[in-house]
């Protein structure tokens, strides 16, 4: 029998989606991006866990001793020594002149006061620098 024998019933599949190869590789990348989204977020999630272990506890933070002797230490993490000038004073954030602060944030990221803690149009920009950059 011939595959062009009209006697020869024809298989017709029904459900097939239209588009073809073209559309299969748009959805098979759109897979792939979701995967890539919920994969990245659970990575990000596990690392903040991960080191915030280590943070202080936000109850101690107002007494919080933050000076203290800068420390030379080897490669395999000997003390070598250490170096203060003992001028060192902590001071609470409302002792600061508002100048200073806003001198501080304006060096750092002008757009500091206008978003939620990540600047994302920075975070790309500097995403898109590291990639053109190799």
């Amino acid at each position: 029998m011939d595959a062009h024998d009209p006697r020869v019933p024809r298989l017709e599949v029904s459900n097939r989606r239209p588009g073809g190869w073209f559309a299969r590789s748009l959805r098979v990348l759109w897979v792939l991006g979701l995967v890539g989204i919920i994969s990245a977020g659970a990575t990000g999630v596990g690392a903040y866990i991960y080191y915030a272990q280590d943070l202080p506890p936000l109850e101690n933070f107002e007494t919080m001793e933050t000076y203290q002797p800068t420390r030379f230490e080897a490669a395999d993490g000997q003390l070598v020594g250490q170096w203060s000038d003992g001028k060192q004073i902590a001071v609470r954030w409302d002792q600061l002149p508002r100048e200073l602060i806003l001198a501080l944030m304006a060096a750092e990221d002008k757009s500091f006061f206008f978003h939620q803690g990540l600047d994302i149009t920075g975070i790309l920009r500097a995403v898109y620098t590291n990639l053109m950059a190799g």
